[in-house]
């Protein structure tokens, strides 16, 4: 059954009438403060939005967005003449209006997820990991990514693209975003993660800061079976295991391979992953160490030389390369004197 076909099932067809009822239900106010920036001022009662135009360098919050009639405009660039919601929708997330139509659809039909991938689970459910080979290591059923996610760094010149490859270029290598993959997801960046070159799970970073959730991973998926960085270190002897995908860019930066674990615990599957290494350096926030050396601690039992990088503060993203090698090669056995005296220090 293919998306229209699921849409007409549940009585919906793609007219003219489905759209503006679905968009008439949109939460603009919502909505733009997710995808499209910082709201600098209500006018009217909140009857108009005053917000950054992502369409050009405006600084002053010039572009005016009326929630009752759906028009928008741009006292700078004069973007919006002629244009209705939906268009605008679709270039303020750089994805194809009849994604933004899909979308509105969807929710609509209170689908969780897209309609692809509530397919996908309907086909695919209770096969979620798949068989193992002969190396031992797990083949994964490839997830998709969440509809409307865009490429960047392949030249798009949206507004939202453009701050989501300003921030990802001031906290990463030129190398590292010319070599991975990135993606804008409505107003995300989304950072993919593979396993034996299949997509498997992914993280996506508010760009506004007004969002209640700092990071967004996919429904349904356990983070805690995956690896980040896993394709890039599986063949070497020692790797450094941090928390998060910035804290693992920011050691490879340093001139050491890293992963991330997704958090601040090993789950048995990672430990098992990781049981593979003759050396192990665990690298977690200065607010986790009691959880890094519990990390340490299982994989000792692999028989896995673990040491602990002990930082005084912040996290491996907010040290300099020079001062994070230095922690990495500092670091000690977990039962060592020197790791509970630095242990006592932070706590």
């Amino acid at each position: 059954m293919g998306v229209s076909e699921l849409l007409a099932s549940r009585g919906w067809s793609v007219d003219g009438s489905k759209i503006r009822n679905a968009l008439d239900r949109l939460d603009v106010r919502d909505y733009v403060s997710t995808n499209v920036g910082v709201i600098q001022a209500e006018i009217d009662n909140g009857e108009e939005l005053r917000v950054l135009c992502p369409f050009c360098d405006d600084r002053k919050g010039k572009m005016y967005i009326n929630t009752e009639k759906r028009t928008v405009f741009c006292q700078r660039c004069r973007y919006g003449v002629g244009i209705g919601f939906l268009k605008f929708m679709a270039d303020a997330e750089g994805i194809p209006k009849h994604q933004v139509v899909l979308r509105l659809m969807q929710s609509a039909l209170h689908i969780e997820g897209s309609v692809d991938s509530l397919l996908d689970r309907i086909l695919n459910s209770g096969d979620e990991l798949g068989e193992v080979d002969n190396s031992g290591v797990e083949k994964a059923h490839s997830i998709c990514l969440p509809e409307g996610s865009v490429r960047l760094f392949r030249g798009i010149r949206t507004g939202l693209a453009q701050r989501a490859e300003r921030y990802l270029r001031s906290r990463l290598s030129a190398e590292q975003c010319r070599r991975d993959k990135f993606y804008l997801w409505r107003c995300r960046v989304l950072i993919p993660t593979y396993f034996a070159g299949e997509l498997v799970t992914w993280v996506a970073r508010d760009l506004t800061g007004k969002s209640s959730r700092k990071y967004m991973t996919p429904t349904g998926v356990s983070q805690g079976l995956w690896i980040f960085g896993w394709d890039r270190i599986r063949n070497l002897d020692r790797v450094v295991v941090v928390e998060g995908c910035f804290d693992a860019y920011a050691v490879e930066r340093a001139g050491y391979p890293a992963c991330a674990s997704f958090g601040k615990h090993l789950t048995k599957v990672q430990c098992d992953l990781l049981s593979r290494f003759e050396r192990i350096t665990i690298l977690y926030d200065q607010d986790a160490i009691s959880s890094a050396r519990e990390s340490a601690l299982q994989l000792e039992r692999f028989g896995v030389d673990v040491r602990v990088g002990i930082l005084h503060h912040g996290d491996p993203d907010s040290y300099s390369e020079d001062d994070l090698s230095d922690v990495i090669l500092t670091a000690c056995s977990p039962r060592s004197s020197e790791f509970i005296r630095q242990y006592m220090e932070v706590i």
